[in-house]
């Protein structure tokens, strides 16, 4: 059986992520779908808009036929960390034979050829002195990493995938495909409708563009309310994910400012430098700026400065909200395979489902009958995490 495998946040589900699942069934011919899912907070550190259960149902509603939870170390950690936990968790199953994922610009030769050029780097001797060298000197972690491969020989073209976030997923993607020795296969699609970083809806009326970039979605919803949802949103969300956001109550940063206050001046006195993302400079900063902390979007354009992204700010803030130390969690999320598959939601009728019985990959839908079966400390703790953060979500994330 031909299986196809997707890494996503869903934040929210929309059209666009529905067109996909269908694009892969009518035209590439897959007979499965699995996705793996981030869970209750998100890459860019904030948490998700609807609970993880409403949009892994939403998927399998629009044809997906199952949706594993990708742990929240690997779900908030970088773009690195986000990719490699994808690919480590989709290969563990044993019958994904293609990895899709949207593209701006679907070149897979320069993808795999950059994926490459990125892995030899980054395990060179020098590598992380020279970018220690250009951060220092007020450039970005990203823009470091980009002058370093320019110097290497990368093309233009290999070069303008990094400045995206779907195309900078998908070199992570190849990278980490490469670097576990992963037999997937990659099939890079042509991403349509409105840019990741659009924050508009499109014109309303405009019945030639039911795409919406999920960014867009939530900052309506934040700023009109979840009331003017119905007539504005229908157009662009698929019927389950409009009817989660009705019923649900949907989740910001903000919704977290007093949590995250509280975890703040707890750890005052030692500093941040502990959490994952957090560096001593980070974490003086933030202990010098907290008498002026007023809520978490405020505080985190207060820390905000030309060498660390706005993404990289609030996973810092998220790690510190969550208790993601970088003991253990670093070494998890760098060298460690996820130990199990969290199922969020599946199609029970899929056929799909039996060629997963002769998969190595542990699964559960329960998670605390298999935690008493873990065996170590590292994999103890992933999954306590797991249930600590989605207890702490489901305090803002109220149904109706």
């Amino acid at each position: 059986m031909k299986i196809a495998g997707i890494i996503a946040e869903y934040n929210p589900f929309h059209n666009g992520h529905a067109e996909q699942i269908r694009l892969l069934r009518s035209q590439y011919g897959f007979e499965g779908i699995v996705v793996c899912m981030s869970g209750c907070f998100t890459q860019r550190g904030e948490p998700a808009l609807i609970s993880k259960e409403a949009r892994a149902k939403a998927a399998v509603a629009s044809g997906a036929d199952l949706v594993l939870e990708l742990p929240v170390p690997y779900a908030t950690g970088s773009a690195e960390f986000f990719a490699g936990g994808g690919v480590r968790l989709l290969s563990s199953l044993g019958c994904v034979d293609t990895l899709a994922f949207g593209m701006e610009d679907p070149d897979e030769e320069a993808l795999k050829e950059l994926g490459r050029r990125l892995y030899v780097l980054e395990h060179s001797q020098d590598y992380h002195m020279s970018i220690t060298t250009l951060t220092k000197q007020g450039m970005s972690y990203p823009l470091a990493r980009m002058r370093l491969l320019e110097e290497e020989g990368a093309s233009d073209k290999e070069l303008s995938l990094l400045r995206s976030p779907n195309d900078l997923l998908a070199v992570e993607y190849a990278k980490a495909v490469l670097s576990r020795q992963s037999s997937l296969e990659l099939l890079p699609l042509l991403r349509k409708g409105a840019a990741y970083h659009e924050d508009r809806l499109p014109r309303e009326g405009d019945a030639e563009d039911a795409h919406s970039s999920a960014k867009a979605i939530r900052t309506f919803l934040k700023t009109a309310g979840a009331s003017a949802a119905k007539t504005r949103l229908a157009a662009y969300l698929p019927k389950a994910s409009m009817d989660a956001i009705l019923s649900e109550q949907p989740v910001f940063p903000e919704s977290f400012s007093d949590e995250l206050y509280y975890q703040l001046i707890m750890h005052e006195q030692e500093g941040y430098s502990g959490f994952l993302d957090v560096s001593e400079d980070y974490s003086d900063k933030i202990r010098k700026l907290l008498p002026e902390y007023r809520g978490w979007e405020s505080f985190a354009a207060l820390l905000k400065s030309r060498d660390i992204t706005a993404s990289r700010i609030s996973r810092m803030l998220l790690h510190i909200l969550l208790g993601i130390g970088k003991y253990p969690f670093f070494h998890i999320v760098k060298n460690s395979e996820i130990p199990y598959g969290r199922i969020l939601a599946l199609n029970p009728d899929s056929p799909m489902l039996h060629e997963l019985k002769d998969s190595p990959l542990p699964r559960f839908t329960n998670p605390y009958p298999y935690f008493k079966k873990l065996k170590t400390g590292s994999e103890k703790s992933l999954l306590a995490l797991e249930l600590l953060s989605e207890k702490l979500y489901h305090l803002k994330n109220r149904t109706s």
